[in-house]
This record gives C-alpha cells, sequence and structure tokens, in this order.
C-alpha cells in the first residue's frame, strides 16, 4: 500500500505567515486612502474656488457697465443745473414787484416750466444691490474695490435723500403757487389750453391775490427751491466724478479690457 506523503510542517507555517499583512502595508494602505480623499477636496475646493473668483470677475464687469451708463446718463441730468439759474431769475422777477402784462406772462411761464417739475434719474443699482442684500460683497477680495464700491452705495443714498428733500420742497412751494397762479384763466370751451399758446393769446393776466405778503413768501420758497437743487446738482457732479474713477480702477484692478 502506497504511503501518503506529508510536506513538512515549517512548510505550511511559511505560507501562513507569508499571506498576513504587515503593520506597515496597513499604514500605507490608509496613507493612499487618506491622500485620494484628500486630493479630492483639494481638487473640490479648487474648483470652488475658481467658481467664486469668476463671479467675482462677473460682478465687476457688470459693475462697470451700469456705472458707465450711470455717468452717460449723469451727464444728460447735469443739463437740468439751468433750472437753478431760472428759479433765482424768477424769484427776482417777483420780488421786483412789476405787474405788468409782460412781466406777469413772463412769471407764469417760468414758474409752470421751471419750478413744478424737475429731472429725476434712477440709478443702476441691481449689481450694487446684489453685492450688498444678497451676501455677495464676501466674494470681492480686493479691500479696495470694496471701499469704494461701499462709499459710492453711501453717495447713491445721500443724492437720493437730497432728490427727495427738493421733491418734498416743491410740491409744497406748488400748494402755495395754487394761491397765485390763474391757472383757469387758460380754461376755453371746457379745455385747458396750453400754456404757451394761452400765454401768446393773452390780453389780460394777473393773480388769484395781489397781497405782497403771500407774494413775498412765494418768491422766498422759489429761492431756496433754487438752493436746495443746487445742492442736488453739486452732488451729483461729485458722484459723476467719484463714479468716473471707480470705473479706473475696477478696470486697473481686474485687468478688464473691453468693459
Amino acid at each position: 500500500m502506497a504511503k501518503l506523503h506529508h510536506g513538512h510542517p515549517m512548510e505550511v507555517h511559511h505560507q501562513k505567515e507569508h499571506g498576513k499583512k504587515s503593520w506597515l502595508t496597513y499604514l500605507f494602505d490608509f496613507f493612499m486612502m487618506f491622500l485620494a480623499v484628500f486630493c479630492g477636496f483639494l481638487a473640490e475646493y479648487q474648483l470652488e474656488h475658481k467658481i467664486e473668483r469668476d463671479r467675482e470677475k462677473e460682478f465687476i464687469a457688470s459693475m462697470v457697465k451700469e456705472i458707465k451708463m450711470d455717468l452717460k446718463d449723469i451727464k444728460t441730468t447735469e443739463k437740468d443745473s439751468v433750472r437753478c439759474k431760472y428759479l433765482d431769475s424768477l424769484a427776482i422777477i417777483i420780488f421786483g414787484g412789476d405787474r405788468s402784462l409782460k412781466t406777469v406772462k413772463k412769471i407764469y411761464d417760468m414758474y409752470y416750466t421751471y419750478a413744478t417739475y424737475y429731472h429725476s434719474y434712477v440709478f443702476e443699482k441691481f449689481t450694487l444691490d446684489q453685492l450688498k442684500y444678497a451676501g455677495n460683497m464676501r466674494l470681492i477680495r480686493n479691500q479696495k474695490v470694496t471701499d469704494r464700491l461701499i462709499a459710492l452705495d453711501g453717495l447713491l443714498s445721500n443724492l437720493r435723500d437730497q432728490e427727495m428733500d427738493y421733491r418734498n420742497y416743491m410740491i409744497d412751494n406748488m400748494k402755495v403757487g395754487s394761491r397765485i397762479m390763474d391757472r383757469g384763466s387758460f380754461v376755453k370751451d371746457g379745455k385747458l389750453i396750453p400754456l404757451k399758446e394761452a400765454l401768446k393769446n393773452a390780453k389780460t393776466l394777473s393773480f388769484l391775490t395781489n397781497d405782497r405778503q403771500t407774494l413775498m413768501e412765494f418768491g422766498n420758497n422759489i429761492r431756496f427751491q433754487s438752493t436746495i437743487l443746487k445742492t442736488y446738482h453739486k452732488k451729483l457732479n461729485a458722484i459723476g466724478v467719484y463714479s468716473d474713477s471707480t470705473v479706473m480702477i475696477l478696470k486697473k484692478e481686474y485687468h478688464l479690457k473691453n468693459e
């Protein structure tokens, strides 16, 4: 009968020892796993960082576009500053006391042309509001740029307050004017005749009252209305200068060539 051959006991023990992983192998595997996770985290962080930098530049480019639109309209609005000159002239004519037909026509014309409305302008603030109220200001890394945008927002808010002061004063002044100016004399066949046409054809024209105190109050109000408007235009001009320099800084800091 053939005998079964048994392997050497030491050989089996050696094979078992060879199949076990050493602590260095486990440590290496752990390190490789950690490195893979870390690299994935780093890649995700870099991607998020790039997205935020792209958004930052998009916001700045949009700001430049909006500010340049404002600058263009500011130049147009500044032309309305001539209104102050006519308001001053109107006050002087009222103070003068001449109530001839020619002078009264001039007062009517200047009052309704220059004292009863003004050129209001709404600034492009969509991007600035997005930065301010939607938490996107944190994307602007450049502190100098952040300071400029915050300062610009403050200037615009201050200008808005000045505009509202003028608007409210103008409305109050129109209430005084309604006690003096006889617009009803410009009605014909149940229709209100356009001012220029009515003044041209008017043979007689007077005020609702010739009370000197009321007329002097009216003249004083017109003069003060001019002063408030001058302040508004002065602040508007300052914003134009500041906005122009802001555009230059933004383009320089963010290397915007074609904005």
